[in-house]
C-alpha cells in the first residue's frame, strides 16, 4: 500500500515533465519465500524425515523522490490516451530483518528429534539512486479531470539491497 503525489509542467502538447514523492509500505511474501524452498530436496539429501520453514518480517517501506518524462501520442489526444514514462531520483530503503527459521526432523532409534536452523537477514535503511520506467493510460472524463492506471519497474542502484519493485497505480490527474 502506498501513495504518491506530483505536479507536472507540460513542455508541448504530447510531452511533460513531473515531479513526484511515492511511499509505499509493503510485508514480506511468506508464500512466496515457501514456494521457493525445496522442503523435499533437503529431506532426499540428509537423512530428515521432514523439514519446514516459517519465515516472518516487519513491515518494510520505500519512499522516493523523483523526476520522470512522460511522452504520450500526439495523435491520440482524445478520451483514451496511452502514455510511456521514464524518470530517475532517489530512493530511501528501509527494510526490516527477515528471520527464516527451519526445522527439520530426524527419525533417531524410533523417536523424533527437532533441530532448528536460525537464519536472519539483516535488514536496514539506505538512500540510493534509483531508475524508472513504464506505461499507463489516462481517460479524460472532461477539460480539467482525468482519471489513469500505469505500471512501472523501479530499479535501485544499490549495492547492498538490490531493491527493484513495479508499482501499479490509479488517481486522478487535474489540469490547469
Amino acid at each position: 500500500m502506498g501513495g504518491c503525489i506530483s505536479a507536472g509542467i507540460a513542455l508541448s502538447p504530447s510531452m511533460t515533465v513531473v515531479g513526484s514523492v511515492e511511499y509505499y509500505r509493503f510485508k514480506l511474501n511468506e508464500d512466496g519465500i515457501n514456494s521457493g524452498f525445496d522442503a523435499k530436496y533437503v529431506r532426499d539429501i540428509w537423512i530428515f524425515s521432514d523439514v519446514t520453514q516459517n519465515p516472518s518480517a516487519a513491515a518494510s517501506s520505500i519512499m522516493t523522490v523523483a523526476a520522470s518524462v512522460r511522452v504520450a501520442p500526439p495523435a491520440l489526444s482524445g478520451m483514451l490516451c496511452p502514455y510511456v514514462l521514464a524518470g530517475a531520483g532517489v530512493m530511501v530503503s528501509n527494510l526490516s530483518e527477515i528471520s527464516l527459521p527451519t526445522t527439520s526432523v530426524l527419525p533417531l532409534d524410533g523417536t523424533n528429534v527437532s533441530i532448528t536452523a536460525q537464519r536472519r537477514i539483516v535488514g536496514g535503511k539506505e538512500s540510493t539512486a534509483f531508475v524508472q520506467g513504464g506505461i499507463g493510460m489516462d481517460a479524460r472524463l472532461n477539460d480539467l479531470i482525468k482519471i489513469f492506471i500505469e505500471a512501472r519497474l523501479a530499479l535501485g542502484m544499490s549495492r547492498n539491497l538490490g531493491t527493484a519493485y513495479v508499482p501499479l497505480t490509479a488517481g486522478v490527474r487535474f489540469e490547469l
